[in-house]
């Protein structure tokens, strides 16, 4: 910040001390979520999607071999987002992606090595695009469908953040947001885009008017579909 200080605030200043007061620790969380073909071998009709989730297992204590969601501490030289974008690239490979912050997670004792606040993001990435890293003395890197959570042992208060992000996402589809596009390969049929809105929505939507509402958010490619036992079907693209 460019601005003139006065004698009395460089003063002040010099003789303040940031000791008076406890400090927290900083740390970004990364909530990743992609969508992948149930079965890959089904020709017969278009395939279903599975969402799934990012989980890192652990190493170290605290939580040993308990799975939390990819994140790590913030550093002096960098802001709160790069901290979340390096820790996604590190784990995942992936950048210049859209990233929304969706919480800020303080609760006293959520994290049992002190005082540690936690902001976490959400991002979508299409599963093409993802090459996931591994560090074995540290973490293992795998992802789950939201069915598969209820049988893992999940750290931290990640559990609830995980829940809390997945409404999100939900509240995203409800309002038929083209954030829902970053799921999606770069070309697609409407009727692969329906199926990931009902993925996350948990329900069945009707086709006329899914697509009425989506038209104003694609184009179509010079590209269709074949191999399927239905017909060919056009492709379309985000618009820009």
């Amino acid at each position: 910040m460019d601005r003139k200080i006065s004698k009395e605030e460089r003063e002040f200043l010099n003789n303040y001390s940031l000791a008076k007061y406890e400090r927290p620790s900083v740390a970004a969380d990364i909530v990743v979520f992609r969508m992948v073909e149930k079965d890959e071998e089904n020709k017969k009709k278009t395939r279903p999607k599975c969402l799934q989730i990012l989980l890192i297992k652990r190493a170290n204590y605290p939580f040993k071999n308990y799975w939390t969601l990819p994140g790590g501490f913030c550093r002096p030289d960098e802001r709160i987002e790069e901290t979340a974008r390096r820790e996604l690239f590190e784990e995942t490979n992936v950048s210049g992606v859209d990233m929304k912050l969706i919480g800020v997670y303080s609760e006293p004792g959520r994290d049992p090595r002190g005082w540690i606040i936690s902001n976490t993001y959400m991002v979508l990435v299409n599963h093409l695009d993802c090459e996931l890293r591994t560090d074995k003395e540290a973490w293992e890197a795998k992802w789950f469908s939201l069915d598969e959570l209820d049988g893992l042992d999940i750290g931290f208060d990640h559990r609830t953040i995980i829940r809390e992000a997945f409404l999100s996402l939900k509240e995203y589809a409800s309002s038929y947001s083209n954030r829902i596009f970053d799921l999606l390969p770069p070309s697609f049929t409407l009727a692969e885009l329906q199926l990931v809105y009902e993925e996350i929505l948990q329900c069945n939507l009707t086709k006329q008017n899914f697509r009425r509402k989506m038209m104003e958010f694609v184009e179509e490619t010079d590209e269709v579909e074949t191999g399927y036992s239905h017909r060919n079907s056009q492709k379309y693209r985000r618009k820009h």
